[in-house]
Parts: structure tokens; C-alpha cells; sequence
């Protein structure tokens, strides 16, 4: 009779790849102090606990409906299409100690899946071979569970700060390079931007320009907005972020148009407490709540009229966007009214909402929608996502949106190379910027689009 006893289960326990930077142990593979209440979770519940925790949030996710939508139907973007993908918002509680050197994923087209948060593999377009040669495309389901990984990344205090400072001043620069293309657009002028990036953008529309910025403003507020760093355009932006091999940030990706992720990161924080409690009470978890409550007392403060109990919607594409269950999540939490374009409707440059009881005025609108689709009456005439005459109410001033429309133009991958020097010249001109130096996650140079060894 033979008895074996089952190893204990330890972050040490796998081999540490030189010359790369590991999140969890230090050059001497030791393990790093802020994952010491991680590493003593996994000493007690051993390989067996793991997997049961595994098999729990699965259990949980299948429960509350965590799902993510894919448009099977639609064929992957080459690029240059506006198209609907989720951004990758950096969470430290969706990937596992090994998947933390790639901290977040490039976004995908709808149609495909890849890992990351979804931990799958792209989506097969390709069926099994039809009698005339061609490939028969398989019915994929649409709506697959959200993955997440049982083990979460933990971060120190003073690198997470130092991240968040980072995003934040890039923000604040993404911010004066909107501010300048959809205004006066010195940067085109001074030839700091090459002209063709802008007009042969295809997110860019002429109708963009200066829209949100309303000319009622007189200098002293917008130098006042300036001065205390806030965001006129830019309100809700996502980064996709990676580790280099010396542990610093770079910057791989900008979502300034209308990211995702803000659900998820909620429903992966409540599915993770119920999975690990011990560790979740002992780890010092950051709390989400005061970053929601924030986020609702900004969104008052944009009203135009009614600051004190102003009418937020949510401006959802509806069913078979990837958005679905995101959008209800996020709605319902807040106490947003959800809302698709088919139940807006302008009256007098005001926007409202209807209902059997008449028309409701809307004071902010949060949009997930694409910039082109908004209007269909100056942008994309066949959308049938948006609202007939949006435009208009947003230069009359009635109505803010967030994020401002044109706000996509920030993401092309032409940008981030300049971003320097759009900083050194709003330092010269004496813009509330951070100093240069903490705008530390920065893109590499692209060859001519791939990114090669940083600048």
C-alpha cells in the first residue's frame, strides 16, 4: 500500500524566465512581499482548493449571466473600420502571475476572440470543407461565458500609483491633442501632426470640428478648467498597458472613444470576494465603490441644467452587441435609464426621452455607441444606433456626451510618437500639464505601424 501526499501549491513552484520581469518574485526568485498573502492562500488550499474555487466561479458566472457577446455574423475589421471591440481595461483581477507580463490585450474586431480576458483562442471562420471546395462557416453561439482566472495580480501601492499618475497625465495630453484637432488645430499647422493623419482619417468628420466646445465658454473658464486639470472631452478613457522586461509600463493602446470594461471589472470583483473571502479580507483590497461614486458625482457636474438630480442615460447599440450585458449591468448599478436610439428623440435642440407619459429631458448622455453613428442625420445615414439631430443639441449646449464625439481620433497609431512633443509645447505655452517625465507610458516607435524598441 502506497500513499501519496500532493504537493503544496506555491508560487515558486514554477521555473522564473531570465531576463524577464516576473510580477510575483524578484531577480533572486524570491517572492515579493505584496504577494505574501497570495502565496499563503495557495500554501493552505493546496492544488485541489484551487481548482475547486476554479469550478466555483464558473458556477457564479453561469448564475449571474456573465456573458460576452460576439457578432459571429460580422467579419473581422482590416483596420481601418470604425469597428466594436472590447478595450482592455487593466484589471488586476482577471489574469493569472504569468499573463501579467502582457497586462492587457490588443483590441480585437467583433467576430474574433483572443486571450486575455476571454482566455480563449481566436474564433475558427473557417468549418469543415464543403463539397465545392470552400469552407462552410460553422453557427457559432454569440453569446459565450466570461472567463476568469481564480488567481489574482497583486500590485505594490506605490506602482500602482505611479501607473495610475502616468495614465492620468496622458490623458491630460490626449486631451490638448482633441482639444487642438477638433479646434484651431495648431498642431497641423506647426506640422507637429502631418496633415494626411487628420484628413485621411476615416474617423474624422468636418463635423467635428469644434463640436463640444461650446464658443459661449469665455477664456477665463476654459483656463480655469485647464488650471485644474479637467476633462472636457476625454471623461472615461482605457488603456491597454504591458510589462517590459525591466517592470516598466508601456502603453500599447488608447481607448478614448466609448471603452468597455467598467462592468466586468465589477462583476469579476464580486464573483472573486464570494470564490476567495479569506484572501480578498486580508489582501487590503482596493474598494471600487468611492471610483463609482466619483464617476456619478462627474456626470452630475456635466449637466448642463438640474446639476443637483440631472437625467443620465445610457446610449446602448442594443441586442447582439458585445455591449448587451455590460451596458444593463452598468445601468442598473448606477441607476441610469438604458436606453437605444430608437427611444430619443429631439425636440427644439433638446434631446428627450420617450415615454408613454411624454418626453423627458436628457442632461448627459452616456454613449456606447461609435462616433459616426450618433447622428444619422450628418454622419452615418443608414445607423440606426443613434439619434436624429444629436449633433445639433450638443453645439446648442443642452446636452453632454460622454465621450465627446470625435473623440476617436485620438486612437490612431500614428499618434503616440508625437505625443512628446505635444507636451513640451503646452509646457511652453504654460498648460496644466505634469512635467514630461511623468509621462512615462509611452508608445514605442512604429516601424512603419509594428512597434519595435522604445524611443
Amino acid at each position: 500500500m502506497s500513499t501519496s501526499i500532493a504537493a503544496p501549491l506555491s508560487l515558486a513552484s514554477y521555473e522564473k524566465q531570465a531576463g524577464r520581469f516576473d510580477e510575483s518574485r524578484d531577480e533572486n526568485g524570491a517572492i515579493r512581499p505584496h504577494w505574501s498573502t497570495v502565496e499563503s492562500t495557495l500554501n493552505r488550499i493546496g492544488p485541489s482548493g484551487l481548482d475547486e474555487r476554479s469550478q466555483q466561479i464558473e458556477q457564479l458566472i453561469r448564475e449571474n449571466g456573465l456573458t460576452f457577446q460576439v457578432d459571429a455574423n460580422q467579419k473581422p475589421s482590416d483596420g481601418n473600420q470604425d469597428f466594436n471591440a472590447p478595450a482592455s481595461v487593466v484589471n488586476p483581477l482577471t489574469t493569472g502571475p504569468q499573463s501579467i507580463a502582457a497586462g492587457g490585450t490588443a483590441a480585437l474586431p467583433s467576430g474574433v476572440l483572443g486571450s486575455g480576458p476571454l482566455g480563449t483562442g481566436p474564433l475558427e471562420q473557417a468549418g469543415n470543407q464543403r463539397g465545392d471546395g470552400a469552407r462552410a462557416t460553422p453557427p457559432v453561439d454569440p453569446s459565450r461565458p466570461w472567463q476568469l482566472a481564480a488567481l489574482p495580480v497583486a500590485f505594490q501601492e506605490k506602482d500602482w500609483v505611479g501607473l495610475a499618475d502616468g495614465l492620468a497625465q496622458r490623458v491630460r495630453v490626449l486631451e490638448a491633442v482633441l482639444d487642438d484637432l477638433l479646434g484651431p488645430q495648431h498642431l497641423v499647422t506647426d506640422r507637429v501632426i502631418p496633415p494626411e493623419l487628420v484628413w485621411g482619417n476615416p474617423r474624422f468628420y468636418r463635423v467635428y470640428h469644434r463640436l463640444g466646445r461650446s464658443a459661449k465658454s469665455s477664456e477665463n473658464e476654459a483656463a480655469t478648467m485647464a488650471k485644474e486639470g479637467m476633462s472636457r472631452r476625454l471623461h472615461v478613457t482605457a488603456f491597454d498597458v504591458v510589462r517590459g522586461d525591466s517592470g516598466r509600463w508601456w502603453v500599447t493602446g488608447d481607448r478614448t472613444r466609448a471603452p468597455s470594461g467598467l462592468g466586468y471589472l465589477l462583476e469579476n470583483r464580486i464573483v472573486l470576494s464570494r470564490a476567495l473571502p479569506h484572501l480578498h479580507r486580508r489582501a487590503n483590497v482596493r474598494r471600487l465603490a468611492p471610483f463609482f461614486e466619483s464617476l456619478r458625482g462627474h456626470f452630475r457636474s456635466l449637466a448642463p441644467r438640474a446639476r443637483d438630480n440631472p437625467r443620465v442615460a445610457l446610449l446602448t447599440p442594443g441586442p447582439g452587441s458585445y455591449r448587451e450585458f455590460e451596458d444593463a449591468y452598468l445601468a442598473r448599478y448606477l441607476g441610469y435609464t438604458l436606453v437605444q436610439g430608437r427611444d430619443l428623440a429631439v425636440r427644439g435642440e433638446r434631446l428627450n426621452l420617450k415615454t408613454l407619459g411624454g418626453l423627458l429631458p436628457i442632461e448627459v448622455l452616456w454613449r456606447h455607441v461609435s462616433d459616426r453613428k450618433c447622428d444619422p442625420l450628418e454622419l452615418d445615414p443608414l445607423s440606426m444606433e443613434g439619434c436624429t439631430g444629436l449633433l445639433q443639441t450638443i453645439r446648442g449646449g443642452h446636452v453632454s456626451v460622454v465621450n465627446a464625439i470625435g473623440a476617436a481620433i485620438a486612437e490612431m497609431p500614428a499618434l503616440p510618437p508625437v505625443l512628446g512633443r505635444v507636451g513640451e509645447k503646452a509646457a511652453r505655452r504654460g498648460d496644466a500639464l505634469a512635467e514630461r517625465r511623468n509621462l512615462l507610458v509611452r508608445r514605442r516607435r512604429p516601424v512603419p505601424v509594428r512597434f519595435g524598441k522604445p524611443r
